[in-house]
């Protein structure tokens, strides 16, 4: 727990915190770790270990060492083996006798995969701050990483989420592309989904949702956020639409914004009008 708590209290100042998924070949989902999941969110970006090649599976390491933990909190993937680095006592090649100049080809596990990833995160804060973005949070950037990703393969069940792929990532660095849906049922009920297929998250959403009918009706709130201000028109003969003003403070992909009414008819016809904007950073 206070690992946790240090955590979360960096991701809520801003920081960017990577997390090594390890390499128990534990799944994360299990009932041994329901005290870790029942804490919530910390913000860190967990990072499980694939292949080195386009397969992008999660790692099984050789003779009877356990692989990449898995579940569905993992976010990302780096490579979990064949990364070169600088050596250690053991495992290392010596460049022209110099003790100082050791390296090995065989870092491996979670281990390499998590600076893989700290690397790519690096470079996507540095392009973001050239561009005259402000910083991307941790959650910002886990969101980004995980949805510009390249999938992860199926020869190898566990989920460690996708492997990083820095040309999408960088191609779709300020997009949040919102979406939004209105049904009504045969119960009458009218509902409105405002959702984000990414790859960010979508700050500081601002929606207008006017309701409209050629006759009069009333709309009565089942479901709305919070942050919406419903204004019901008064009484009148004619066409009396009902708009809905929302600030939302964020939508992510995974969490998307469900508001449904009542109306206060049987017989309804409506006109549904949403515009959405969301202000990405900088």
């Amino acid at each position: 727990m206070p690992v946790f708590d240090l955590t979360r209290m960096g991701t809520d100042a801003g920081v960017v915190v990577l997390a090594v998924a390890d390499n128990g070949d534990n799944n994360l989902d299990g009932p041994d770790f329901s005290t870790w999941r029942s804490w919530g969110d910390s913000g860190a970006i967990l990072v499980g270990a694939g292949s080195a090649d386009t397969g992008h599976n999660r790692m099984l390491y050789p003779g009877n060492q356990p692989g990449s933990n898995f579940g569905s909190r993992v976010s990302v993937q780096g490579w979990g083996e064949n990364v070169a680095t600088t050596g250690w006592i053991g495992d290392l090649a010596t460049v022209d006798g110099d003790i100082h100049r050791k390296y090995t080809f065989s870092f491996s596990g979670t281990s390499s995969a998590t600076p893989m990833v700290a690397a790519a995160a690096v470079l996507l804060q540095q392009y973001g701050l050239t561009q005259g973005m402000t910083p991307l949070d941790s959650r910002d950037m886990r969101s980004l990483l995980a949805h510009t990703g390249i999938p992860q393969g199926s020869l190898v069940p566990g989920h460690i989420g996708p492997f990083i792929d820095l040309h999408d990532a960088i191609g779709q660095f300020d997009l949040a592309d919102l979406a939004v849906q209105s049904t009504q049922a045969a119960n009458g009920i009218i509902t409105t989904q405002v959702s984000n297929n990414g790859p960010r998250i979508a700050p500081n959403v601002s929606a207008t949702i006017t309701y409209s009918s050629g006759s009069p009706f009333t709309l009565t709130a089942v479901d709305v956020p919070a942050s919406c201000q419903f204004d019901p028109p008064p009484q009148c003969a004619g066409v009396c639409p009902s708009v809905l003003q929302c600030s939302l403070a964020e939508i992510t992909v995974e969490q998307p914004i469900v508001i449904a009414f009542a109306p206060g008819c049987e017989q309804f016809q409506s006109s549904i009008n949403v515009t959405a904007g969301v202000q990405m950073s900088g």
